[in-house]
């Protein structure tokens, strides 16, 4: 990266060596004017700078100086004006070389003033030399190709630049150290001395007004290569000129003859050379050590940063899992208050609407719940399946019947087509209910009334691209799960970041936009961490949405038809069952308690723990619904000692709680629980639970008494 103090430090040098430059064809044209010899060879006397020559070097100084001093891309010297007037010297210089290539008069010479033949140095009366038109030339040329860069952003100006450098630098040493050689050959060298110092001052002042292209980019850096440059550059071009100037004087002073003369010299190069590149390595050492501590400070920065990072993403963490548990600890007393006004509520129709409405919000609440834990698990790669073998009716059927309200609610028409067989999945059986639920869901809010939903599955070979792949089943490998809807479909650029977490596509309808935006995401990383993909595709806006889900599969044999009861689906019977309720909520206490004795339960309710292992050791209960975050001892407290007693030895103890990660259900389990239930549990599905427990231990002591 370019340093733009330095950049601007070099533009403003480049612009006085423009106007030196400037300053002296303008000092030479002046003679011209006025007659003045000494004027017209810039103050050198005995030298005649030709008029097209000091021309020519005044207006390639005015545009070197107005590059210099631009700001930014505005120029003082307008484009408009700048590019006819290199042009002019461009045409200058080319047609003064051409007649002494070619030995022919075009009458540019004398165009402006004449000369006397003879005149020193001229070969045609007024006529700049070879060396001196090429430079122009080159120098016109360059002005012409100030922006134009190639594909390797190179920049063809400053080769020109650097040539014209290269050669005045020969007649200008010749001139310093009087080597008449290197300035008086005609055709080769021939030029005077200010013309030759004018145009090497130019050439240099374009290099130095665009120092941030090309080449020059690299001495404009800031790093350590670019300091060696910068350094050891101007070195290299000043201490040898120095040096045999010195040398030079010391010999015409008579101090040392030219063999001590070429020693002195030598070890002058040596001395000097030195000390510049001991000095430059210094102080890249030191740039170098700055460098290291700024990396070593920054690198502690980024560690803090990361620290501060991982703290506040476990504070989050632990901040969404106390809202969980907040949140679920309310909704527990209303859920279980509905099943009881539900039990009793007769012939009353419209209290039986209102109970549905209120179930439905509940378990939209928990579901939101349940979705904002997953997020925190998902963000800590801590989301783990609990596989088993499963059947896909078995999971279409739960997810329509998660998705019942919203399909009812919207008149959707719905359609099911499943493999005539069964189809076997290794999977975790609830999340899978969640990935195509949310997937219904989503095609329930974004179509509009009446539309037409459809969900179709079929086994196709690994990789297959489309439905309908597969002939024969048994080398299936892969199910493909279709959702299709005929909603407002997703426009082209949002099909991209629809499964990005709490991104919601755009619609026209802001109703459609319910939820936090991360059913989609969760659908992703469910079916992924299942090994199975999931995909998107729609027509555009309202043109209607596809979702595919592949998932690793086989079919499997028809099974035998579940033979089902001629029992009514209510609660079950749990007369003389001994249960103890430690809830520290009161109104989910109550309600638990009146949930169970309901069903002929023996049910006491204590809200702490002492209170707990007190009534247990009296009552004895067969069953203990838990409670963990409990005034005075927790919940986990309480079932080890429990577990420690005869009573609590056989008991069944059930967590009943609102924290439901990962690591809460390791804790309980290894604190002795049975099972953990998660707040809201639905009333029946607790029920059935503990009824199952009492059967169980039926068989057990009718086969003990057998």
């Amino acid at each position: 990266m370019a340093s733009p103090v330095l950049c601007e430090r070099l533009r403003w040098t480049g612009a006085a060596c423009g106007a030196f430059g400037a300053l002296i064809g303008l000092t030479a044209f002046v003679g011209w004017v006025l007659g003045n010899e000494l004027l017209k060879g810039s103050f050198v006397a005995g030298i005649t700078m030709k008029t097209n020559t000091a021309l020519c070097l005044t207006l390639l100084g005015v545009q070197v100086l107005a590059l210099g001093q631009r700001s930014g891309r505005a120029r003082w010297l307008p484009r408009s004006i700048a590019t006819p007037l290199a042009g002019l010297v461009v045409a200058i210089g080319l047609g003064t070389l051409a007649q002494h290539l070619f030995g022919i008069r075009l009458g540019i010479d004398e165009l402006l003033f004449a000369e006397p033949v003879g005149a020193v140095a001229t070969t045609s009366p007024n006529r700049m030399g070879p060396v001196a038109s090429s430079c122009l030339s080159a120098l016109g040329f360059g002005l012409l190709l100030i922006d134009v860069r190639t594909r390797r952003e190179r920049a063809p100006f400053q080769y020109l630049a650097a040539g014209v450098i290269l050669i005045t630098s020969v007649p200008l040493l010749g001139f310093l150290f009087d080597a008449r050689a290197l300035f008086s050959i005609s055709k080769i060298t021939g030029i005077a001395m200010p013309t030759a110092a004018a145009l090497w001052l130019l050439a240099l002042g374009l290099l130095l007004v665009r120092p941030e292209v090309g080449w020059m980019r690299r001495l404009v850096a800031n790093d350590s290569g670019a300091l060696l440059l910068r350094r050891l550059l101007p070195a290299a071009v000043v201490v040898p000129v120095l040096l045999m100037l010195l040398r030079i004087w010391g010999q015409q002073q008579g101090l040392y003859d030219q063999v001590v003369g070429r020693a002195i010299l030598v070890i002058g190069f040596i001395v000097v050379f030195t000390a510049v590149v001991w000095r430059t390595g210094d102080v890249v050492y030191r740039q170098a050590t700055l460098a290291a501590r700024a990396e070593r400070e920054l690198h502690a920065q980024l560690l803090q940063s990361l620290e501060a990072l991982a703290d506040a993403d476990r504070r989050k963490t632990q901040f969404l899992a106390v809202l969980a548990h907040e949140l679920r600890n309310p909704l527990a007393p209303v859920r279980t208050a509905v099943h009881l006004l539900r039990t009793r509520q007769g012939a009353d129709a419209s209290a039986g609407h209102t109970c549905a409405v209120i179930e439905r919000q509940i378990e939209h609440l928990a579901r939101l719940i349940d979705d904002l834990m997953d997020v925190s698990r998902i963000s800590q790669d801590k989301l783990e399946l609990r596989k088993s073998p499963v059947k896909l009716a078995e999971v279409i059927s739960g997810a329509l019947e998660a998705s019942r309200y919203l399909l009812d609610q919207h008149q959707h028409e719905l359609s099911v087509q499943l493999p005539p067989d069964d189809v076997q999945l290794e999977a975790d059986a609830a999340r899978l209910v969640q990935i195509f639920t949310n997937l219904l869901s989503n095609a329930a809010r974004y179509t509009p009334d009446g539309g037409r939903i459809s969900v179709s599955a079929e086994l196709v070979p690994s990789g297959a691209p489309e439905a309908g792949a597969a002939s024969d089943p048994a080398s299936a490998t892969e199910l493909l799960v279709t959702v299709a809807d005929s909603g407002v479909g997703i426009a082209p650029d949002q099909l991209v970041r629809i499964f990005d977490m709490f991104y919601q596509a755009r619609t026209d309808d802001q109703e459609a936009r319910q939820g936090l935006g991360i059913g989609l995401a969760l659908v992703r990383k469910l079916v992924e961490l299942h090994g199975g993909s999931v995909s998107a595709h729609s027509a555009g806006s309202d043109r209607g949405s596809t979702f595919q889900v592949r998932l690793p599969a086989r079919m499997v044999a028809a099974a035998a038809p579940a033979v089902t009861s001629d029992v009514a689906a209510t609660s079950p019977e749990l007369d003389s069952l001994r249960v103890l309720v430690v809830e520290d909520n009161i109104d989910s206490g109550e309600m638990l308690t009146e949930l169970l004795q309901q069903t002929g339960a023996e049910v006491h309710h204590v809200a702490d723990g002492d209170a707990a292992l007190l009534t247990g050791e009296r009552l004895r209960p067969q069953v203990v619904l838990l409670d963990i975050g409990l005034p005075g001892k927790t919940g986990y407290e309480v079932a080890r000692e429990a577990r420690a007693t005869t009573w609590g030895e056989r008991a069944f103890i059930v967590a009943l709680t609102g924290w439901g990660s990962a690591e809460d259900r390791e804790r309980t389990r290894a604190a002795g629980f049975d099972r953990h239930l998660v707040k809201p549990v639905q009333p029946k599905a607790l029920l059935d639970l503990i009824a199952e427990r009492r059967d169980t231990e039926l068989l057990g002591s009718k086969a003990a008494q057998a």
